[in-house]
């Protein structure tokens, strides 16, 4: 799946990125003080969540794209000659420098934006012992099939398309909708199908 998948390439690219932590592993989401207390045992930590997907949309390839919500929670407790405090801002600048605009090698995986942290110090928190910060991004990703597939040569892709009634039906209304902008060969004014293919060269190579 796609979506675990994100995960742990995010997983990946932050220990590869920070070798000095002790863990970096999935959480399922926000922390609470039991889940504190289990996971303090291995510090300094990075846990990364998946928290939400507050937008989807269907695009004209069939695909959708869902827009996620992610966090990399930093947990830290005091070292020799590092106070946890000092610990956890360490972490937290490192991955400011390093998630906005990642991708994650993933395909299909957009630009990670609105990239923020947060303290989550509390009272709770400090009784543990340990420090806690959330780093919190967005970032789009295309799930399901292209119906283009990937393809580039004329017939093939018109087929794909044709096959798909409601992106052929999408494709030819932005044809008619702008028909005052340009001439179809030939000077008739009617778009064709094929036309609106080339006018609009959505990744069929026409």
């Amino acid at each position: 799946m796609k979506l675990t998948a994100l995960r742990q390439a995010i997983m990946d690219k932050i220990n590869a990125q920070l070798p000095e932590l002790k863990a970096v592993a999935p959480h399922p989401g926000r922390f609470n003080l039991d889940e504190l207390k289990r996971i303090a045992t291995q510090l300094p930590a990075v846990r990364v969540a998946l928290m939400g997907m507050p937008r989807v949309h269907m695009l004209e390839t069939g695909e959708n794209e869902a827009v996620l919500r992610l966090a990399a929670f930093v947990v830290t407790g005091d070292r020799r000659q590092l106070p946890k405090d000092e610990a956890a801002l360490a972490i937290v600048e490192s991955l400011l420098v390093l998630i906005p605009g990642q991708r994650w090698g993933v395909t299909g995986t957009m630009d990670a934006k609105g990239v923020k942290a947060d303290n989550l110090f509390s009272g709770q928190v400090e009784r543990q012992g340990v420090a806690m910060w959330a780093v919190t991004w967005e970032q789009s990703v295309r799930l399901g099939k292209d119906v283009w597939d990937g393809g580039f040569s004329r017939q093939p892709c018109m087929y794909r398309m044709m096959l798909n009634t409601s992106v052929m039906k999408w494709l030819m209304t932005r044809c008619w909708d702008d028909q005052s902008h340009f001439t179809t060969p030939g000077g008739s004014g009617t778009p064709t199908l094929q036309y609106c293919f080339h006018r609009h060269h959505y990744g069929c190579g026409l």
